[in-house]
């Protein structure tokens, strides 16, 4: 490349003594240079060969970057995120464009220390529990259904799956105001293929939701309880009589018979006509269920209060109104459109967790 086409490219002309003192005082890159003086790196190298100014070898090259690097490695922005944004290694290494091991060696380097087992364990912030009766009676019932409860170390973690968006919607409000809660897809062996995993991580004041209760509750505490067991196992039905009227029925079948008992027990007590058996006998399903149709009004309306559950609380107003026995045919159309709504939303939400696990493999 001849002078008068360089310059004419960069405008430019740099001295020898300056271009000495970067490249090999200052340790500066061609491409640093060339930012420099406002020129291209291709400039700077041909006047380091104008000059006969000597190219560093590839290990002298590789030497000083390591240096810089080291030098310009931002540690404050790592300990803001690890100590104070209680970010993972690896989040970290992603954030700033590393490897995990970098950023772990670079620790060692500054005599970081790591994090405890327990404060890792305690990343996200935690509120205790409010101490509200009939909201810790609904969690007990709630835990008592779909809930799986673990304790690890200081925390107590509750955990659930499901192909519902008012279930997701549910889990997050019951929890969210006491600890982080998480949404992971999960792929299953069994059809619906695709699920969601719902996680809380919540502190030592929930341990009262750690095992299901020998005992329910008394008085209104009773109803609270069956509400938040209804939400996570219960079903409300209304189905159309072959003649004139319609059948309404509120029943839960799972595998814990002392409380299906209990829960028979009480209603029994309170003047309902309760049938308590054996729903399944291979894998040991019990079944509770009212189906006298003022019985199923009566309870309806003593657990609406309570209910939490998106889709239940719909069931529980449509069941309501059979009460004035008027417009039944209108009912039972409405219970099917409510239906369809529901295995839509549960369709996009089953589609949702598919693409979003499938995306996590791309990764």
């Amino acid at each position: 490349m001849s002078d008068k086409k360089i310059n004419s490219r960069n405008k430019k002309v740099l001295e020898r003594a300056k271009l000495y003192n970067l490249y090999w005082r200052k340790k500066k890159s061609t491409t640093e240079i060339a930012k420099l003086v406002g020129m291209s790196p291709a400039g700077v190298r041909y006047y380091l060969k104008k000059f006969g100014i000597k190219r560093r070898n590839l290990k002298e090259a590789t030497l000083i970057a390591r240096i810089k690097w080291k030098k310009n490695f931002p540690i404050k922005e790592i300990k803001r995120m690890y100590y104070k944004e209680k970010l993972s290694l690896s989040k970290i290494a992603k954030i700033i464009g590393v490897g995990k091991e970098t950023i772990r060696r670079r620790m060692i380097e500054y005599g970081l220390s790591r994090r405890t087992l327990s404060e890792a364990n305690s990343r996200y912030p935690t509120s205790p529990f409010s101490g509200n009766e009939m909201e810790k009676y609904y969690l007990i019932g709630f835990r008592s259904g779909d809930l799986s409860v673990v304790k690890s170390h200081n925390k107590i973690i509750c955990s659930l799956s499901t192909t519902h968006p008012s279930m997701v919607h549910l889990f997050c409000e019951l929890f969210s105001k006491y600890g982080h809660c998480s949404k992971t897809p999960r792929k299953r062996k069994i059809a619906p293929k695709f699920d969601w995993n719902l996680k809380a991580y919540l502190d030592s004041s929930f341990e009262f939701i750690l095992e299901k209760p020998v005992k329910l509750p008394q008085g209104e505490f009773f109803y609270a309880f069956l509400a938040g067991y209804i939400d996570a196992d219960g079903c409300w039905f209304i189905r159309k009589r072959s003649k004139n009227g319609i059948n309404i029925r509120l029943s839960i079948i799972t595998k814990d018979r002392h409380i299906l008992r209990g829960i028979y027990e009480r209603l029994k007590k309170d003047g309902y006509h309760p049938i308590f058996r054996l729903h399944k006998e291979p894998c040991k399903r019990w079944i509770v269920y009212l189906e006298r149709q003022d019985e199923v009004i009566s309870i309806a309306r003593k657990l609406l209060p309570y209910t939490r559950h998106e889709e239940k609380i719909k069931m529980i107003k449509l069941i309501l109104k059979v009460q004035k026995r008027k417009n039944l045919s209108k009912i039972v159309k409405l219970k099917e459109k409510l239906r369809k709504e529901i295995k839509k939303e549960v369709t996009k939400c089953v589609k949702k967790a598919e693409r979003e696990f499938k995306k996590r493999l791309t990764k």
